[in-house]
């Protein structure tokens, strides 16, 4: 007590006090796992993030680089971590060689992507909004799929046309991993970015017949080239999760 009366009396500062500092050190030390812990975390992050460019369309960011498959139809590109699981799907509407996009059907062609892969068994629609991107229209989605096999069972989902190419990404997670992957989903969205020039980029197509009959303002025909697709995607999941393990 008389050493810190000195030293409050010469206005130095409570902190030179030896038993002050003692105690500093020791706080700090107790503490220095979770900065380590901290900072190890955010570097291994940044190193890790893959920045994904699909032709002169679209980037994403990724927590690290996917694997890839490619076809006459498209490329789907896959990446795990932990209970999260990332896939882009690009697919080339140029191979359906009759298919045509009026400028008017964006969001029925969109209701038959949603509709596409609601079929899938035991599927139930979570949410859907239609939302703009860069100022190019686009569907948000997601929903509650069977989650034997392996499958997580809740999937967001964001669709996009643009000069005859489809991008779908898609973000899955089990149901009781949802909250703590809550904000890899978010960041995941966020990232999206449509670099493709707005003056010359179409959100439909100049040529061909309409991909099937539109009744009930949905494009019917259109679910089941997204049922073909999913089907590919599961194939593509499976030998990339196999090689991940």
């Amino acid at each position: 007590m008389l050493s810190l009366s000195k030293h409050r009396r010469k206005g130095l500062p409570l902190c030179f006090d030896k038993l002050s500092m003692t105690q500093i050190i020791t706080s700090l030390m107790k503490r220095l796992p979770l900065l380590f812990f901290l900072l190890y975390t955010g570097i291994t992050f940044g190193q890790d993030n893959f920045k994904l460019k699909i032709d002169s369309l679209v980037t994403v960011t990724l927590p690290g680089k996917p694997a890839s498959k490619k076809n006459d139809t498209g490329q789907i590109y896959f990446y795990k971590k932990y209970a999260s699981e990332y896939i882009v799907l690009l697919q080339n509407f140029k191979y359906y060689k009759k298919f045509r996009l009026r400028q008017d059907s964006l969001s029925a062609f969109y209701e038959g992507v949603v509709e596409g892969h609601l079929r899938l068994p035991h599927s139930k629609l979570l949410s859907k909004n239609e939302v703009t991107i860069n100022g190019f229209k686009a569907i948000d989605f997601s929903y509650k799929a069977d989650s034997t096999h392996g499958l997580p069972d809740v999937r967001f989902q964001r669709a996009i046309f643009l000069d005859h190419y489809m991008i779908t990404f898609s973000y899955w997670t089990s149901s009781d991993s949802l909250p703590k992957n809550w904000p890899n989903k978010e960041a995941f969205f966020k990232s999206i970015a449509i670099i493709a020039d707005k003056d010359t980029t179409k959100q439909y197509t100049d040529e061909g017949y309409e991909l099937g009959a539109i009744i009930g303002n949905k494009y019917l025909t259109i679910s089941f080239v997204i049922i073909i697709a999913l089907l590919i995607v599961f194939l593509v999941r499976r030998v990339a999760y196999k090689k991940l393990i």
